[in-house]
């Protein structure tokens, strides 16, 4: 898996497809929902590392900006904002990628 833009954030949403629906019909346009899998200790790494949204900046454990952050969590699965490193870990690591339209 390659990811073109690694400049921005990464919005990735897990455990069922209705969040990413959502953003494409909001995006509308070329938007596109990507599926892929991780191993599960990456999730685990993910779960470990993510902080909540909510003043992110004033939290000690957002490591210097670089923790995932937990986004929308009143929406069923969970989602994940990713900043740098996150995107290269990403395409190290993830699998069976594919579009879904």
């Amino acid at each position: 898996m390659s990811i073109g833009n690694k400049k921005s954030n990464l919005n990735i949403s897990t455990g069922n497809i209705e969040h990413g629906i959502y953003f494409k019909n909001k995006r509308g346009g070329d938007a596109h929902i990507v599926a892929f899998e991780f191993p599960g200790w990456f999730h685990e790494m993910v779960e470990e590392s993510a902080v909540d949204q909510n003043k992110y900046i004033l939290n000690p454990r957002n490591q210097n900006g670089t923790a995932p952050k937990i986004v929308d969590p009143s929406t069923s699965g969970d989602s994940y904002e990713f900043p740098r490193p996150w995107q290269e870990w990403k395409e190290e690591h993830a699998y069976n990628a594919r579009v879904i339209k």
